[in-house]
Parts: structure tokens; sequence; C-alpha cells
């Protein structure tokens, strides 16, 4: 019995030991070399990921100081557009996730999200961001609110969710306000105009570009703002706006050389085809054609451009010459296209498989601790069964030795009372025989006298 409460309580100590060690929260101070990288991880994280990389990782008992390691390596590497997979954020946001505070939570959810929409899981990137959201919003960093709904409007305009997309860039902004960042404002103003493009409100759209372009404080974000409010405004017929505003992206572009300039004869192209001005619409899209550097698409754009200018022409051999081309692009476009498909379900499906291992380890370690509280719980059961069986036993042994002790006290009193009773019959036995021989005796004595008295009688008749 003693053997099996040992082993019970040495099983609970483990079990509580086991559960403290994985959850206690590692309080040892950072190294300082984690602190130099998180201060320059913002502005320059090819210098944070040097530090990060030159120091020794931290080993997996110092908790804190690896998952903080992990999420500043990622965020660098995400900052610098390094290609990376998920296992390191996933060390900080597991480690956070149950013992960080809300901003850390947020941090680690924001770069979780980043990563997995460069690896094109859009869903488990909109999970994240939600989580990002929910912690932020328990904050007061305005910065880190403004990167987390500016990722979360960028994911939804993706997805064609304009609405959506256009409540998170709002909310982009008043955090973006809040920094008085203007980049930020910037950014945000940008997100608000795709968001009213992809609910093609093009006037809000313009309106909204324009505002961005009022705080874009370098030439490229100006290049960029300018690119798309002409396409804005080639959509809404302004041709003219729209050919102001491509000149200026393609004259900042030029002057940072910039790998820009396909695109821009495209777009300008179009928009002179759109004037019905052919020879200059003609002249930017046969640049296209010239260009080593342009992709399917683009050459594809040029050849379908062509093929309306030559028609517009009446030169119809040399418009079905493009046109066919624009098949075998658009061919060579949808086989491509195909091939990324095939490729982007077969990472789910990859992803999803080391997903469905991991749970099923995870089933297979919880069933293991379901089993073994089970197998606590019913040995603890058959522990005190019997030892309620045994104080049972106990209290019935000790009632019967009572009951048995009184029995003998009982017995001890009737044995001294006959003892006694024997006592007075010999006392009453001896003073029977001694009354019998005083009765002898008298009746020996009235015999004489009976004798006596007879001899006189005789005596006095004679």
């Amino acid at each position: 019995m003693k053997r099996y409460t040992l082993l019970l309580y040495i099983l609970a100590t483990a079990a509580f030991l086991l559960s403290a060690s994985c959850n206690r929260k590692d309080t040892r101070p950072l190294p300082e070399e984690l602190v130099r990288a998180e201060r320059l991880v913002w502005d320059t994280p090819d210098s944070a990921l040097y530090v990060l990389q030159s120091m020794p990782v931290p080993s997996e008992s110092q908790r804190l100081a690896r998952a903080t390691w992990a999420l500043l390596t990622a965020q660098a590497r995400y900052k610098l557009f390094l290609p990376q997979t998920d296992s390191l954020i996933h060390i900080a946001c597991d480690y956070f996730r149950r013992h960080g505070d809300a901003r850390q939570k947020a941090y680690a959810y924001l770069y979780k999200a980043g990563i997995s929409r460069e690896l094109q899981r859009e869903d488990e990137a909109q999970r994240f961001y939600q989580l990002a959201v929910e912690e932020v919003e328990q904050t007061d960093d305005a910065r880190l609110g403004y990167l987390i709904y500016i990722g979360l409007s960028e994911l939804y305009a993706y997805q064609d969710m304009g609405e959506h997309s256009l409540r998170m860039a709002d909310k982009a902004a008043e955090y973006a306000g809040l920094c008085k960042d203007s980049a930020y404002i910037c950014s945000a103003a940008m997100l608000r105009a795709r968001a009213y493009t992809v609910l093609d409100s093009l006037r809000m759209a313009a309106c909204c570009y324009k505002e961005s372009l009022r705080f874009a404080n370098n030439p490229i974000d100006m290049s960029d703002v300018s690119n798309e409010l002409a396409g804005i405004y080639r959509r809404l017929n302004m041709l003219d706006s729209a050919l102001c505003y491509m000149r200026q992206a393609m004259a900042i572009d030029y002057e940072l050389n910039r790998k820009g300039t396909v695109a821009h004869n495209v777009t300008i192209g179009t928009i002179y085809l759109s004037a019905n001005k052919l020879d200059s619409a003609t002249y930017y899209t046969e640049k296209i054609l010239a260009d080593t550097t342009a992709t399917l698409s683009q050459i594809a754009a040029a050849h379908q451009n062509l093929y309306f200018l030559y028609q517009k022409q009446g030169i119809y051999q040399k418009a079905a010459k493009h046109c066919f081309q624009f098949s075998k692009c658009l061919y060579s476009i949808f086989q491509a296209n195909k091939g990324k498909d095939l490729a982007k379900i077969q990472a789910k499906y990859d992803h999803q498989k080391v997903l469905n291992e991991k749970n099923a380890m995870k089933v297979k370690a919880l069933l293991l601790l379901i089993s073994l509280l089970v197998i606590i719980v019913v040995l603890t059961s058959y522990l005190q069964w019997k030892l309620r069986q045994k104080k049972l036993y106990i209290r019935q042994v000790e009632e019967e030795i009572k009951n048995k002790t009184v029995q003998i006290q009982d017995n001890k009193n009737q044995i001294d009372y006959l003892t006694n009773s024997i006592a007075e019959l010999d006392i009453l036995k001896q003073d029977k025989d001694r009354y019998l021989q005083y009765i002898e005796n008298l009746k020996g004595m009235e015999e004489k006298h009976r004798l006596r008295i007879e001899q006189l009688l005789t005596v006095a008749r004679q």
C-alpha cells in the first residue's frame, strides 16, 4: 500500500514539474547583441541582420532570447526581401503566444502573416493578420497598428475585397496620422485609392492618389503614385491628365535608372492608342518588343495594342500577324499560370501535409497525455478504494476487539461472582456440618434425657 502511494506521488510530482517547466516564463535579460539588433532592425535591417548572424544562436533553454532572435532575424530578412521559410517566425509565435504581452504577440503575428503571404498562403496570412489586429488594439503602438492594417488592406485588395480593403486602409490612415510619418500617410492614401479602384469608384480613387502624391517625399513613391494615377485617368478617359502623370513617372524612373520603363511603355502606348495618336502609340509599343527585359504579359499587351493599331489603319495582314502572336502569348501565359497554379496547389498540399503530420503528432501527444492521466486517475481510484477497504476492515476489527473486550470483562465479572458464591457456599457447608453435629449431639442428649425420664417414671410407678 505504501509503495502504491509513493508511486502516485512520484507521478503527480513529475507531471506538475513537467507542466511548470513548459509554462514558466523566461525572465532572464536579453543578450546585448539582441538589444542592439532590435534598435537597428527598423532603419537599417541589413546591419541588424549582420549583428544577428554574427552572434551565437541562443540555446533552447534560453527561450526568450531564442524567440527574440528568431523574430528579429525573420523581420530583418522580410524587410530586405530575402527568401525564407516560416521556421524562424514559428519559434517566435510559439513562445510569445504563451508568454508574450500584447505588443510582442502582435509583432510575431504581423511577420508570420507577411511571410505566409510571400509563401502564397493567403488564408493563413489573413488569419494571423486578424490575430495581430486583436492584440494591437490592446496597445498604444501606432507604428505597429499601421503595419498590421496596411498589410491586411493590401491582402484584401489583392483578393478583390474592396470594402474590407477600404475599411482596413482607413484604420491604417488613422495610425499613420498618429505616427506623423509622411511615408506612412502616403502609403495609406495609396491603399485607400486601390480599394476605391477595386470598388470601381475611380474619381474617389483619383482623389486619394492625389492625396498620396502630396505626402510622397521620395522619388520612388512619387513615380509609383503617378503611374497608378495615370492608369485611373486612362480608365476615366481623361487622357491628357493620364499622359501628364505618365510622363512624370517616366521622367522620375529615367533619373533613378529604374527597370519600370517597359511597364510605363505599355501604359503610355495604351493611352496614346485610346487617344487615337497612332504614331506615338506605335513608337512606344514597338519599344516594348525591342526590350529584352519585357515580360511575357508585357509582350502580349504590346501585340494586342499593335493588333488594334494596324486594324484601325486597315493593315489587316500585320493585324492578323500580331493577333496570332497575341494568341501565342496568351497560351504561353496560360501554360505558365497553369504551372504556377499547380505549383501553388502542390505547395498548399505539401504545407497541409506538414500541418496534418504536426497535428497527428499533437494528437498522439495528447492521447499519450490523456492515457497517462487516465492511468493516474485509475491508479488513484484503485488506491483510494483499497485504502477505504483497509480502513473499513480496521474499523470492523477495532469494533470486534471492543466487543470482545467487553465480553471478556463481563466473563471476568461473572467468574468473580461465581467464585465469591462458591466461597460463600463453602462457608455455608462448614456451618451446615457444624449444625448437623450439634443436632446429633442434641439428639444424643435427648435420648439420654428420655431414658432418664423413663427410669424416673418407672421408679415413680414403683
